[in-house]
C-alpha cells in the first residue's frame, strides 16, 4: 500500500476528490444540501433534501391527485412549499417530481379547482394522474405494501 503523502496516492486522492466534487454538484443542482465528509467516514457526501410527502388514496378511484393550493383564502400547499421535490404516495406507487415543475403545471394549467377538506376550507386542484407521470423528471417507485393493500 502506498504511503498517504506518495506522489501515487497524492495523485489518486485528487482524482477521487474531483470525483466526489463532481457527483456532489449534481446532487446540489437537483436541490439537495451535499456535505462532504473528511478524513474516515464511511462516507463520502451526505445528502439532505427538502421532500414534501403527499397521500391521495383515492386518486386511483377518481384518476386525479389532489393538490392543494389555498387554506381559508390565503395560500398553501404547492403555492408557498419551500420543498424541492413533492412525492405524491398512490395505491400502489410513489411520484416523486420536483416542487417547481408541479407548481407550474397545476397553476398554468386548466385544471379544475374544487373545495375539499376541513369542511371546504381547502382549495385544490384536480390533476390527472397520467400528467403528473409525465411530468419532467418525474420518478415512479412501486410500492408493494405488506398484505398487497393499504
Amino acid at each position: 500500500m502506498r504511503r498517504p503523502d506518495s506522489p501515487q496516492w497524492n495523485e489518486k486522492k485528487l482524482l477521487g476528490d474531483d470525483g466526489e466534487r463532481l457527483v456532489g454538484e449534481h446532487f446540489a443542482r437537483l436541490g439537495w444540501e451535499v456535505t462532504r465528509s473528511l478524513g474516515r467516514a464511511p462516507y463520502d457526501l451526505l445528502l439532505i433534501g427538502r421532500i414534501e410527502v403527499k397521500t391521495d388514496r383515492r386518486a386511483a378511484q377518481t384518476g386525479h391527485v389532489a393538490i392543494e393550493v389555498s387554506y381559508h383564502r390565503q395560500h398553501s400547499g404547492i403555492v408557498t412549499t419551500t420543498a424541492t421535490w413533492w412525492a405524491i404516495v398512490l395505491a400502489d406507487e410513489v411520484v416523486i417530481v420536483r416542487a417547481s415543475v408541479l407548481r407550474e403545471a397545476v397553476l398554468s394549467g386548466s385544471h379544475r379547482e374544487v373545495s375539499a377538506g376541513d369542511g371546504g376550507a381547502a382549495r385544490v386542484r384536480l390533476v390527472p394522474v397520467d400528467e403528473l407521470r409525465r411530468l419532467p423528471g418525474a420518478h415512479r417507485i412501486e410500492l408493494r405494501p405488506e398484505g398487497g393493500s393499504w
